[in-house]
């Protein structure tokens, strides 16, 4: 991820899960700018990215999260063909456990009062 001086945000990479924020998961071979309406054409002034995740603060402190809501993960068991996959939430913020193709605001109250 990268933000422009004018606080335009692109993404580029492996798009998995919607990690890029272009609402859909095909990978990007060059900087692709993440529409604004997302942000409600508010300016990004920081952003990160995991593997499957990506978030970003606006200007006026919002928090956008976006990315893979769960991951699978095996179930161990002591029979190895009894392990099964298992998702397991990864916590974008939202408190559903989604996967989100578009950045999507991490509402005030879940935050509880918290300044990102």
């Amino acid at each position: 991820l990268a933000v422009t001086k004018a606080g335009i945000l692109l993404s580029w990479g492996e798009g998995c899960d919607g990690a890029l924020g272009h609402n859909d998961e095909n990978d990007r071979l060059v900087p692709t700018q993440v529409e604004a309406q997302h942000f409600i054409h508010a300016k990004i002034v920081s952003a990160a990215a995991g593997e499957t995740h990506s978030a970003a603060l606006t200007e006026h402190g919002g928090l956008y999260t976006w990315g893979a809501g769960t991951r699978a993960e095996l179930e161990g068991s002591d029979n190895e063909e009894e392990e099964e996959d298992v998702e397991v939430p990864l916590g974008l913020g939202h408190g559903d456990g989604e996967t989100k193709l578009v950045p999507t605001l991490v509402t005030p109250p879940l935050l509880q009062g918290a300044r990102v």
